[in-house]
């Protein structure tokens, strides 16, 4: 019964008092996964383009997981980042 052995903790995750774990919540687990998923494009910009202008960097950090998936497979035969980023 871990529900019972629960107390919230800051954010999206629980302390689990009889076992002493910190149990993650499905909003954190989700935002890792796409702080991967931007990190993994970033990085892939950049080896593929060079360094990166802060504009497009800002259009990373603002972008829809979505929007990273799509990028992702882009970038694999974009020529350009206009390619890349296209609508």
């Amino acid at each position: 019964m871990l529900a019972s052995n629960t107390m919230q903790g800051q954010g999206d995750s629980q302390y689990d008092r009889h076992h002493g774990k910190k149990i993650i919540g499905p909003a954190f687990r989700k935002g890792l996964s796409q702080g991967l998923a931007r990190n993994v494009v970033l990085r892939m910009l950049t080896w593929k383009f060079g360094p990166l202008a802060g504009s497009v960097i800002e259009k990373l950090q603002n972008a829809s997981e979505s929007d990273l998936l799509v990028w992702e497979q882009r970038l694999l035969k974009a020529q350009s980042l206009d390619e890349v980023f296209q609508p």
